[in-house]
């Protein structure tokens, strides 16, 4: 039965990781198309771009 305790807790585990690693795809996705959405606009700065970039950037810093 530890064992299948073992294997069990391990799914578990795995299934949690799955999850945090969807909600990171999800999120990446979502910053890269507003990227690309920023960089195709021409009536975008390059300064609010950069600006757009460093806020990414940083709210990824606090997420890890």
């Amino acid at each position: 039965m530890d064992q299948l305790e073992k294997i069990i807790a391990a799914t578990d585990e795995l299934k949690t990781l799955e999850r945090d690693l969807d909600r990171w795809m999800s999120r990446t996705e979502t910053e890269l198309a507003s990227a690309l959405g920023l960089f195709s606009d021409p009536s975008v700065s390059a300064a609010e771009r950069k600006s757009a970039i460093q806020v990414s950037a940083q709210c990824r810093s606090y997420v890890h």
